[in-house]
């Protein structure tokens, strides 16, 4: 479990009531990451994990940073930054992340989207990714097919260095 520098604390143990969004965003530095939890004007919560090019992505870190995300909005962004562009994202960490979304009820065929991009998506609530290379958009909410969630998350595996996730009326 990834320990935070800042009080000692686990993600497991960072509720709601530590977030505190008067000052719109807070930081917490583990030992070579860092995390940015920011309130945006659309009421999503915007999550940038920055690793450093030699931290392991670890299935916990971020099964517990959407566990923590699930608790404090029914709408929220979750954007994972590697610090070095050409690391391949382990495939376990996102069959992982989709294994866990559908776990929790989130379909992975509408409510939950995953952002491609060789470049920056601009805003928390863009509503394409775009996959260099293979000629294909994909909107936020279209049924995607098992065959093309495989092939996404080949992408991400192997050429990405963003990866975001946007979960969208979670809570009910």
């Amino acid at each position: 479990m990834t320990t935070l520098r800042d009080d000692g604390r686990t993600f497991q143990e960072l509720r709601r009531p530590v977030v505190n969004f008067q000052d719109n965003i807070l930081s917490y530095k583990a030992t070579d990451t860092t995390i940015f939890i920011t309130s945006t004007p659309s009421n999503y919560l915007s999550f940038r994990i920055e690793f450093s090019p030699t931290l392991q992505l670890s299935v916990p870190l971020i099964r517990n940073f959407i566990e923590m995300s699930l608790q404090t909005a029914s709408m929220l962004t979750i954007k994972i930054t590697i610090s070095d562009a050409d690391r391949a994202i382990p495939a376990h960490v996102l069959n992982a992340v989709f294994a866990y979304c559908a776990a929790a009820g989130i379909s992975s065929n509408g409510a939950v989207a995953v952002g491609i991009c060789g470049q920056s998506i601009d805003g928390p609530d863009a509503n394409v990714f775009y996959s260099e290379g293979s000629g294909k958009s994909y909107i936020f909410g279209e049924k995607i097919s098992g065959g093309e969630v495989r092939e996404v998350m080949e992408i991400l595996r192997t050429k990405c260095a963003e990866v975001r996730i946007v979960l969208k009326e979670v809570m009910q």
